[in-house]
């Protein structure tokens, strides 16, 4: 099994006089609008179908010439997503059935003397022939009279999808109207799933009817729900329906239970209030990826639907589902698994620990320094590693400049280092090397012009143009009662903050040096502080706090109690000033929407981070070290645009 597997989830198209979208000789098809959305998904998130499941309802009527249309849908999805035949899984649902064939086989039992009996076969027969026709090189995908349901295996997936067919009560009478599978159906069904679980096998559940109500007055419920929870409950890791023309997430006995909404239907023939829907599923190890789309007419696209997260604020949205016995999925997936993690390949266990890293402003390398005092910059996007800046002994601080050509780094040798690293003749070199007369504490640089650093122990500031190698540094005596813990240049340069042992922030005029605000409010140490794009500072201190202030004013604008023990011993900005991150001392990390009134944007699989966290120039990554670890979080649970 791959690390991750992605299902594309449809229902209800109804192909007929109820379906919405043209015929196939205009451009306005479903099939049209639908493959232009997957691309945009695929180009942007990366989101590529291994496997579409399409949870009932392909026709109205279940009518040979509505058949067609369905099957030719079908066929031109496939060939679009390129994928095998057996990767397209279908099911019936009750506008599949015939009514006018069952009403038939009703008339011929009265004509004999006979009484009709379940499941009506006669009303399958035009599905019955388009599935034939669908999967006639799948020997192994069957729909028989005698088996009137179908298993899907895909082997090299390690998947399987239980096609329950809920339609077998149902006839052309008004009162069987309801769902319902059969002791049959529930107990072939349990044999194999059973078995698929032993080998470790993800197993789906795909129904037409909707298994959470089982009242018969409701047509949409299943009416044998219980027996199937009974019989199947404990191996299904989730299940799939259609029918109820309104996508939801729900859960049955801890099973979650998603239904996509119609993806099809007219107006007249579904609720108004709710659009025409279909959704993209990732699993991984503990999580099921939810990203829902519906369809805007007025747009002539699909656009993000927020409507099913539980805030009605995202249209991607995680789901926690226990996938217990399921070898193969993983923890983390690619880069594009929006809240989860990825592990650089390579980076353990022959390279020491880290003592910090920072990542270019291009996004296109990651620095990360250890305590043997090498210096390693990584390509993101694969973990692969592309330079080694040697040193001699640990380094404590790292800093990039604006434009991402020059690094800068502090080391316990008590010099500032600038590294050229787009240099393309020769190994990289130094290109400054500033003596100092104690240990660098923390060094920050702007610009090739502008550098700042304070010493262990100092309650001063030095500021140099690393360009005039004669000039001595201008340095400001701070009036700080205590070492300086943090200092961070402005988004402009212009101005310098520090903060203290003190509890207090200053900021400076970098070209005066004068102070220009006190800023007061923490109950204990500044452990970090952060600048923004736009022109916001952020500070952590060992209260338990964040606070943000404006730079140009001094102004408090938000303060935030993350913890009541440990304190806030990181925050960063991302670049665009969209994300705020904090991390608490030995503790997990928080991202902060800055828009949204600082509201809490979900991580999954939060570890510890031991020295810094640093976020993409694009801020669709965050990225953090631990111990021997980088991981890398994708953040696109939190993009609101419709794609």
């Amino acid at each position: 099994m791959t690390s991750q597997i992605t299902l594309l989830h449809l229902s209800d198209p109804q192909f007929g006089e109820s379906h919405r979208f043209g015929t196939r000789e205009t451009f306005d098809t479903l099939y049209r609008r639908l493959v232009d959305d997957l691309q945009r998904l695929e180009n942007r998130y990366e989101l590529l179908p291994d496997m579409v499941i399409v949870t009932g309802d392909l026709t109205n009527k279940g009518r040979d010439r509505e058949f067609e249309e369905a099957f030719h849908f079908l066929e031109r999805i496939e060939q679009s997503l390129k994928l095998p035949r057996e990767r397209i899984v279908i099911i019936p649902g009750n506008h599949d059935i015939n009514r006018n064939r069952c009403e038939e086989y009703f008339e011929e039992c009265e004509e004999f003397e006979e009484t009709p009996s379940l499941p009506y076969w006669k009303k399958w027969q035009p599905w019955e022939k388009m599935f034939r026709e669908f999967y006639l090189e799948c020997p192994d995908i069957t729909f028989a009279k005698e088996e009137y349901w179908t298993l899907f295996e895909i082997e090299d997936q390690r998947v399987v999808i239980a096609g329950l067919n809920s339609t077998v009560a149902d006839s052309h009478r008004k009162d069987d109207h309801y769902g319902y599978l059969g002791e049959e159906q529930l107990h072939w069904f349990e044999m194999k799933l059973k078995n698929a679980r032993y080998d470790g096998w993800l197993r789906i559940g795909a129904i037409h009817h909707n298994p959470i109500s089982k009242n018969r007055e409701d047509k949409s419920s299943l009416d044998d729900r219980d027996d199937f929870v009974a019989r199947l409950g404990k191996h299904l890791n989730v299940i799939l329906h259609g029918h109820t023309h309104d996508g939801k997430r729900e859960s049955l006995s801890g099973i979650p239970v998603l239904s996509t909404g119609s993806t099809g239907v007219r107006i007249n023939d579904r609720p108004e209030e709710v659009p025409n829907q279909y959704q993209i599923l990732q699993f991984t190890k503990g999580h099921i990826f939810l990203y829902a789309r519906h369809y805007a007419p007025d747009q002539k696209r699909w656009i993000g639907d927020t409507r099913l997260s539980e805030c009605g604020d995202k249209w991607i949205d995680v789901i926690d589902a226990d996938f217990q016995g399921v070898r193969g999925l993983a923890v983390h997936g690619k880069l594009s698994l929006p809240g989860s993690r990825v592990t650089f390949p390579g980076l353990r266990p022959e390279i020491s620990p880290y003592t910090t890293m920072t990542w270019s402003p291009n996004f296109k390398q990651l620095a990360t320094a250890h305590t043997d005092g090498d210096l390693h910059l990584w390509e993101p996007s694969t973990g692969r590693k592309l330079k080694t800046l040697p040193s001699t002994t640990e380094i404590w601080s790292l800093s990039f400049s604006s434009d991402g050509r020059f690094l800068a780094h502090a080391a316990a040798d008590q010099n500032i280092r600038i590294w050229d690293i787009e240099s393309s003749t020769g190994p990289p070199k130094p290109s400054l090397s500033t003596e100092c007369a104690n240990r660098i504490k923390i060094v920050t640089i702007f610009s090739k012009n502008l550098l700042a650093w304070t010493e262990v122990g100092d309650e001063q500031i030095r500021i140099c143009d690393p360009e005039i190698a004669s000039k001595e540094p201008t340095k400001i005596e701070t009036g700080h009662n205590g070492t300086i813990s943090a200092i961070i240049f402005s988004n402009t340069g212009r101005q310098l903050a520090t903060g203290s042992e003190d509890r207090s922030i200053r900021i400076w005029n970098v070209e005066t040096g004068e102070l220009e605000y006190i800023l007061e409010g923490h109950a204990d140490v500044i452990l970090s502080m952060a600048a923004s794009s736009t022109g916001l500072l952020a500070s952590g201190s060992k209260d338990g706090t964040f606070r943000v202030w404006e730079f140009a004013t001094g102004r408090l604008q938000h303060q935030f109690k993350v913890h009541n023990t440990f304190g806030v011993s990181t925050v960063a900005f991302s670049p665009g000033s969209k994300y705020l991150a904090t991390e608490i001392f030995r503790g997990p990390i928080n991202v902060w929407d800055v828009a949204n009134r600082f509201s809490e944007v979900p991580l999954r699989d939060r570890t510890r981070v031991e020295s810094s966290i640093v976020f993409s120039p694009d801020e669709l990554y965050l990225a953090s070290a631990s111990e021997y670890d980088v991981q890398v979080w994708n953040l696109t649970l939190s993009t609101m645009d419709d794609a």
